[in-house]
Order: structure tokens, then sequence, then C-alpha cells
């Protein structure tokens, strides 16, 4: 607001201006919306790529397991129905990796690897 004052010091006019700023408010919402997801998406990737190791240990240990000549058969079954069950999960755990990296633009490396339990993963 600026008021334009006469020659006598008495107020003549005052002129207000305004702006629209209804798409700068949607700008920024949408940045914040971007900005909470990608911190989700980066929690959502952190959390998979631990469950993954956990499970990359398991499946090796149920591999080592499964190619032991202690094992019987009635138990040998029990073992292969514990590493489908694993491989399930980290099939789960994998999806979770790829929807973290569509949504932050990057490849995880865990996202690309199908861990199988017919053959151990590398340990580093």
């Amino acid at each position: 607001m600026a008021p334009e004052f006469s020659a006598d010091g008495s107020v003549e006019f005052v002129l207000v201006m305004s702006r629209d700023i209804t798409e700068l408010k949607r700008a920024e919402l949408a940045r914040r919306e971007v900005k909470n997801a990608a911190a989700v998406a980066k929690l959502s990737a952190s959390m998979a790529h631990d469950i993954h190791n956990l499970l990359t240990a398991a499946i090796n240990a149920l591999y080592l397991l499964r190619h032991s000549s202690a094992l019987d058969d009635a138990n040998r079954a029990w073992v292969d129905l514990a590493s489908q069950q694993l491989e399930r999960i980290s099939a789960i755990s994998k999806r979770l990796l790829r929807l973290s990296d569509e949504t932050l633009g990057t490849q995880s490396p865990s996202a690309e690897g199908e861990a199988s339990s017919s053959k151990p993963a590398k340990i580093a």
C-alpha cells in the first residue's frame, strides 16, 4: 500500500498492489511432497538393504546345510521350505529397493542381483 499525497498534505489516493501467489504455494507444496517422498524412499532403501544382507546370510547358511551329507531327507524338506520362504522375503525386499530406486532415480546394487538358494551368494 502506498498513499499519494496532494500539495496540501492530505491523502489524495492510496495505491494498492496485490499478487496472486496460488501457483507459488502449489509449487512449495509439491516441493515438500517430493522431499517427503525422497526421505521415505531413503529410509525404505536403507531398511531393504539391511534386510537383504541378513537374508543373504540365512540363505547361504541354508544352502550349506542343504548340501550337508549329514542331513536326512525329512530335514532336507524343512530346509527347502525355509529356503523358499526366505526367497519370497528376498523378492519383497528387492521390490522395495526397486521402488525406492524409482522414487530417488538411483540404482541399488542389491536390487540388481537375484539371491538364489541354488548357489550361495558371494560374501565380501
